[in-house]
């Protein structure tokens, strides 16, 4: 497989707007199918590693050079540019659906025998990836069955884009005085938005926000509201996309001869079969359980000691064990992140990384980014 290094040039997409990732998404959709016809069009006999199966995985270069452009979608401060991101991504994704049921594109890769050249354990893997997911899409099946197949992959792709823009997109928030903030830093504090004109403080279910709020903010009745914002994200409409998305993914399994989805997923994963899953799922809880209960114990004991009459809930877990570290352990969360300047966090990650996978890594200053804070 060669893997060509990227220039400058491969980062364009960080400046892209509206206009440029349409065209984008046009070009692209092109390129997948151009891709598809050069890989169907090569002799049977001529057939490699290189020119079928890898280049099966490489259509429209999606992999590699197209999915930052889905990216945009989770980090632009410009509505339109996530729109437009969103619209590559269900576009390409249909596109993808569609090459993926081309019968000529699975006969090209029966055509290729991996026996005739020696291929290394990557290259094994990608093959009987390339196979399994050509398993699941029911080549063995009558036409209509297919057809069926292919349209609740389709929709399915429609619900899981649908899900994940509900979430993004869910900007619900609470509003608090200054005495509600109370057990929060400062450097907390200083950071949120106020409203203009009940000049509250704003603080909203994003993980930024949320995390330090539950575990500093002194005020139950805050922390309450701010949890069940958090946990409704997509509100009403994400659980009708769910329930739609549990039916479908049963009947597609079902469809291709498996028991549920589970099975039909796991197959191609290291637990090979649902069996596998519940029997570590099981072995884990058992041998959790004890520990669990052992330390909520000690955290409700805790609460009873210090906090009479409150009690262990949902809203208050994160809370009452940064108190308890504090004040059992001197462990204070508050003083600890002091510690952790951020660009000695990152130079030390980076040294762990490239310890693991024998790289190094170095700024590139010179390369374009989608913000200024990156």
């Amino acid at each position: 497989m060669k893997i060509i290094p990227k220039t400058k040039k491969d980062f364009a997409w960080v400046k892209y707007g509206p206009k440029q990732i349409a065209d984008y998404t046009d070009k692209t959709i092109k390129k997948m199918g151009l891709d598809a016809e050069a890989i169907k069009n090569i002799d049977k006999d001529k057939r490699n590693f290189e020119n079928t199966i890898f280049a099966m995985d490489q259509i429209g270069e999606l992999e590699f050079e197209d999915s930052p452009v889905s990216f945009l979608q989770f980090v632009s401060t410009d509505e339109a540019v996530r729109k437009a991101s969103r619209d590559f991504q269900e576009k390409t994704s249909k596109k993808a659906i569609d090459i993926s049921f081309d019968k000529d594109l699975y006969k090209a890769f029966k055509e290729y025998n991996p026996k005739k050249e020696k291929l290394s354990d990557a290259e094994k893997m990608l093959y009987k990836w390339t196979k399994i997911r050509f398993e699941n899409q029911g080549f063995h099946l009558p036409e209509k069955t297919q057809i069926e197949l292919k349209n609740i992959k389709k929709r399915l792709s429609d619900l899981g884009m649908s899900f994940s823009k509900n979430i993004a997109e869910d900007e619900d928030f609470i509003m608090c005085t200054k005495e509600e903030l109370a057990g929060l830093p400062d450097s907390f504090i200083s950071n949120l938005k106020i409203d203009k004109k009940n000049k509250k403080y704003i603080v909203t279910t994003a993980y930024p926000e949320l995390q330090p709020f539950l575990k500093f903010a002194d005020n139950d009745r805050k922390r309450k509201e701010l949890a069940d914002k958090s946990s409704q994200k997509g509100g009403k409409e994400n659980i009708k996309i769910l329930k739609e998305m549990l039916k479908l993914r049963n009947k597609l399994a079902n469809l291709l001869g498996y028991e549920n989805f589970m099975a039909c997923t796991v197959k191609d994963k290291l637990a090979k079969n649902p069996q596998n899953v519940k029997k570590f799922l099981t072995s884990s809880v058992s041998k959790l359980k004890p520990l669990l209960a052992r330390d909520y114990k000690k955290l409700e004991n805790y609460i009873d000691k210090n906090y009479p009459g409150k009690n262990l809930n949902y809203y208050s877990t994160a809370y009452f064990l940064s108190k308890m570290k504090e004040e059992m352990y001197s462990f204070d969360e508050k003083k600890v992140k002091e510690y952790f300047e951020i660009n000695n966090v990152i130079d030390k990650m980076f040294g762990i990384f490239g310890h693991l996978f024998s790289v190094s890594f170095k700024e590139n200053k010179e390369l374009p980014k989608w913000h200024s804070d990156v």
